[in-house]
């Protein structure tokens, strides 16, 4: 199936769930913010959050400072 993930197209499984983008993209798990079709998703939920075709997927880098 069809995802975007930061306005990129990516081909996954069918039964891919939110916690193996982090994998996809080659970044830490820890260093990343994940949201689907604008909407935050809570780490402690990516391995229970299903991916469906055409979901617009936005990872973001978490950075320290001020």
């Amino acid at each position: 199936m069809k995802i975007f993930i930061n306005e990129k197209c990516y081909t996954v499984g069918p039964f891919t769930h939110l916690n193996e983008i982090p994998e996809i993209l080659r970044l830490p798990h820890a260093e990343v913010a994940l949201a689907i079709n604008q909407t935050i998703i809570h780490r402690k939920y990516w391995a229970a959050t299903p991916l469906h075709e055409a979901d617009r997927i936005d990872a973001f880098t978490v950075a320290a400072g001020g």
